[in-house]
């Protein structure tokens, strides 16, 4: 029955998951060059899994990277633009190794913004699975299955304008190209979708995020401090919405199947493990923050989550 699975779901609902997405990244190559200057570390080879910053006056190459239990968040930010007479070229190559102890399916979002003026000249290049196939040259989609087997992941980002002076009948003008891009790169869990189905009620209403996590299950992450205490309400759709007592303008947008009262004056952060064993499920929840004196319910947004 629907309402078993949910429950069986819901007992792990406060033992949080520590599974994730581990990520190392290691330098293949960088030219990061502004005329006569040229960046000389990190060397080619060496782990830039903490990031990575290379620059000079003209040119210059970031490179960030965020994991957590719900996605992996890559960032890069390239820029050339000679000082005044010379070529500025950024040329950086990173392998990505992404390592899970489960399997996940997953997508890889790519975001690439880029701007030129004048000469100036950029390009990116993903590969997935580094097998030698350009899979993105550019903002892209890719699925994948993350975990037991290691996936590489191959990115190369270039870029390159020019700069000087021209003279003809006694005029001297100065022309120049510039380069500014910015690459995001996100791994995201797939095996479960979340969508938004109520807005909060308000001002002051307790904040809850819900995302597939790359344990299998869904991280809930819940704050309220203005609270003295918050509720998850757990059903099955469709339903109400139902007007709350002691909340004027607010109302529960789930049905109450399951009610886990929790601790919202400091952040919730748990894991809701949705195993093979309570497949497929749907279910929405929603955070409620209750006022003892005087009794008053604020109603946050609810999300439906589907776990096919």
């Amino acid at each position: 029955m629907p309402l078993r699975n949910l429950l069986l779901a819901v007992t792990a609902l406060m033992a949080p998951l520590t599974a994730q997405v581990v990520v190392q990244a290691t330098l293949l190559q960088r030219t990061v060059r502004s005329g006569g200057n040229a960046v000389a570390w990190p060397a080619p080879g060496g782990d830039v899994t903490g990031g990575a910053g290379m620059s000079v006056v003209g040119a210059g190459a970031v490179l960030e990277h965020t994991v957590t239990p719900v996605d992996v968040q890559v960032a890069w930010r390239l820029q050339c633009q000679p000082p005044w007479i010379g070529t500025a070229n950024v040329d950086v190559e990173v392998l990505y190794l992404f390592l899970s102890a489960t399997t996940t399916p997953a997508v890889l979002q790519l975001d690439w913004l880029a701007a030129t003026t004048g000469n100036g000249s950029v390009g990116v290049m993903v590969d997935v699975h580094d097998d030698g196939v350009v899979d993105a040259t550019g903002s892209a989609a890719v699925p994948l299955v993350v975990g037991p087997s290691p996936i590489y992941v191959r990115v190369r980002v270039t870029g390159a304008a020019n700069a000087g002076t021209a003279s003809s009948w006694y005029t001297t003008w100065h022309w120049t190209g510039s380069v500014a891009a910015d690459l995001a790169m996100r791994l995201v869990p797939t095996h479960a979708s979340v969508a938004k189905i109520a807005e909060p009620c308000g001002a002051g209403a307790p904040e809850l995020r819900v995302a597939a996590d790359f344990a299998g299950g869904v991280e809930l992450a819940a704050a309220g401090a203005a609270h003295d205490l918050g509720a998850l309400v757990f059903g099955f759709a469709p339903t109400g919405p139902f007007v709350l007592p002691w909340a004027p303008g607010c109302s529960l947008a789930v049905t109450e199947d399951v009610v886990v009262l929790v601790d919202l004056t400091e952040p919730l952060v748990a894991n809701l493990g949705v195993p093979d064993a309570v497949r497929p499920i749907c279910f929405d929840v929603q955070c409620l923050g209750v006022g003892l004196d005087p009794l008053t319910v604020v109603a946050g947004a609810a999300f439906r989550v589907d776990a096919p």
